[in-house]
């Protein structure tokens, strides 16, 4: 497993690079935002790097393949960052530059070098004649979960929306008693009301994105074990994991709630909400998410016959 974590942040290291320094130069210098509506690249920190490590792990139980350098694709690569550079100065400098014309063309541009990058440094036979290459689409899956999630989120919350507001109801109700006042919004939000703190339950804590991310995952294992474990299984495991998720999301609206609360009597209330919104409500969601499906997959394999497989050798027999 060491090999395979080394393996994945070498190759993912210059497309990095690259990006950190398209982010920085673009937003410092040239007052540039790209992205996705309702959203931040703060929100690819965690699925990202989660999904490219998974991948490689999967293509590497596949079939391996050693690092070295490939010279043209190295050498396209450098050409499309540097047209990623030109095409941000035409924008901020051409007034007549149609916003649409650029933004396909930076987006068809950071494809390319994204993609460029992570051939750079070994063949692209590495991912598209893997006997595990079809591993690329649910990690592709992980990666871009939370603009996913953005687009579905809506018709998502019609269906979860009873079910996460009476789970966080009924645990707000054994944990605070009657301290904190609880009520739905029309539009059925749930405001959690206390005296240092009052949130409002809404459209992005229904747990959807753990339920993709879960989903993704079990797609991906679906594909490693894929001799070894019948369809009906892999529903059953399906099946229990969503209860699973379910029960993780409520945890985690509770427990940012009372983060919450006791970072409101450390802190002035503009410091505290700063330091919950920069150190967990973005990222603890996603810590919490992973570490319940790893332990999920742990303890389910545990009592099977499988073993989660660490050793790569030991996939590649299975």
């Amino acid at each position: 497993m060491p090999e395979v974590i080394k393996k994945a942040f070498l190759l993912a290291l210059l497309p990095v690079i690259e990006l950190v320094f398209l982010r920085v130069y673009l937003h410092s210098f040239l007052n540039l935002r790209i992205g996705f509506p309702g959203m931040t690249d703060y929100d690819f920190f965690i699925p990202g790097p989660v999904a490219f490590l998974l991948l490689v792990y999967s293509l590497e139980s596949g079939k391996s393949s050693r690092l070295k350098i490939q010279k043209n694709i190295l050498l396209t690569n450098l050409l499309l960052l540097a047209l990623c550079v030109l095409n941000g100065h035409l924008y901020s400098s051409v007034s007549s530059f149609s916003s649409f014309l650029w933004r396909s063309s930076f987006f068809v541009l950071l494809i390319g070098l994204v993609a460029s990058g992570f051939g750079s440094f070994i063949s692209f036979s590495y991912y598209f004649k893997n006997p595990n290459r079809i591993s690329i689409i649910p990690a592709t899956l992980i990666a871009f979960i939370f603009p996913i999630y953005m687009l579905l989120f809506q018709k998502v919350w019609g269906s979860f929306s009873f079910f996460t507001s009476t789970g966080v109801e009924k645990l707000t109700r054994l944990l605070f008693g009657n301290a904190v006042e609880i009520s739905l919004s029309p539009s059925r939000y749930l405001i959690l009301d206390h005296e240092l703190l009052k949130v409002r339950i809404g459209q992005g804590c229904i747990g959807g994105d753990g339920v993709l991310l879960f989903t993704f995952v079990t797609l991906m294992l679906m594909i490693l074990f894929r001799k070894s474990v019948t369809r009906f299984q892999w529903f059953l495991v399906f099946l229990s994991g969503l209860v699973v998720m379910y029960l993780v999301n409520l945890v985690r609206i509770i427990f940012l709630f009372v983060l919450g609360i006791a970072l409101m009597k450390t802190f002035e209330s503009e410091r505290a909400m700063l330091i919950f919104k920069l150190t967990a409500h973005t990222h603890l969601g996603w810590i919490l998410y992973l570490t319940s499906i790893a332990s999920y997959f742990s303890l389910l394999f545990s009592f099977s016959k499988l073993q989660i497989p660490f050793s790569l050798t030991r996939v590649a027999s299975d």
